[in-house]
């Protein structure tokens, strides 16, 4: 029979003396108390993770009140624990966006979570910040909710990469409907157009929704399908290919000597011509 080594425990001893009238006795209480480690440990690992997160994690009542703040939010808001922990939340929330707060508890105390919140915050020196903000009801045991916790990320950065984006492609497309050049834009893989800008359409006398979906061959530039899938290696070759003098058919009949420049780029990950 093997025997395995005796396993340790955490306990919790208390000791008790009695005198009586036969003489001094001991009383020991040997308690076991490996849940309440494992439970304390969990805990602290708990709390280490929340103070070294990066982003602001908050716990509040239901009344609003700031009861716990982290390292994340000290660093992205400029407030310490000390000036927080027992003052309104509200403190950070912009004038024009106070009636929020009022709606989140109002879904926490019905025991809903309010995820990936998009909204503005204030913070100590007065900038507003753009904010993700995830907030959960916080329960008892027995299951009764006494508060929330708030996780808030900012995107301030990302907003703003996200407006200069949309202005650099507004420009673009103005751009590309004004330009007195005619363009077009080609996909690799099928060597086919998906987009002509106005100018384009009225040098080659077509339609949009006529040059979208063919070749350079077919509508007049490159004498035919072996020319334009020679340009098309070249151009996975050397990323840059440049015409002069090329002939130019227009749908009218109309010919005309133009220069091609046909550059390969990546849009949004995808290469286009």
């Amino acid at each position: 029979v093997r025997l395995e080594p005796p396993g340790r425990h955490p306990v919790q001893v208390r000791i008790r003396a009695n005198l009586s009238l036969s003489g001094e006795t001991c009383q020991v209480a040997v308690t076991d108390i490996t849940k309440h480690k494992l439970a304390d440990e969990a805990t602290a690992q708990l709390a280490a993770i929340v103070n070294s997160s990066s982003d602001a994690i908050v716990g509040k009542d239901l009344n609003s009140i700031v009861t716990s703040w982290n390292a994340g939010a000290e660093k992205l808001f400029g407030y310490s624990p000390a000036e927080m922990i027992g003052t309104p939340i509200t403190r950070l929330i912009p004038s024009e966006r106070q009636h929020e707060e009022a709606q989140i508890m109002s879904r926490i105390r019905k025991g809903e979570s309010v995820e990936h919140f998009e909204t503005v915050r204030l913070a100590k020196d007065g900038r507003r910040l753009d904010m993700s903000v995830t907030i959960s009801p916080v329960r008892y045991a027995g299951g009764n909710i006494f508060g929330a916790s708030k996780v808030a990320r900012d995107i301030t950065d990302q907003k703003l990469a996200a407006n200069r984006l949309r202005v650099s492609e507004v420009r673009y497309r103005r751009l590309f409907e004004a330009a007195h050049d005619g363009v077009l834009l080609l996909d690799p893989a099928t060597c086919k157009i998906t987009e002509a800008n106005p100018f384009m359409t009225k040098l080659l006398g077509y339609r949009r929704s006529q040059l979208v979906g063919k070749e350079l061959f077919e509508i007049g530039l490159l004498k035919d399908k072996a020319a334009s899938r020679e340009m098309f290696r070249k151009l996975k070759r050397q990323h840059e290919v440049r015409y002069e003098d090329l002939p130019l058919e227009s749908q009218g009949g109309r010919h005309q000597e133009v220069e091609v420049v046909a550059n390969l780029y990546q849009e949004n990950g995808s290469p286009v011509i």
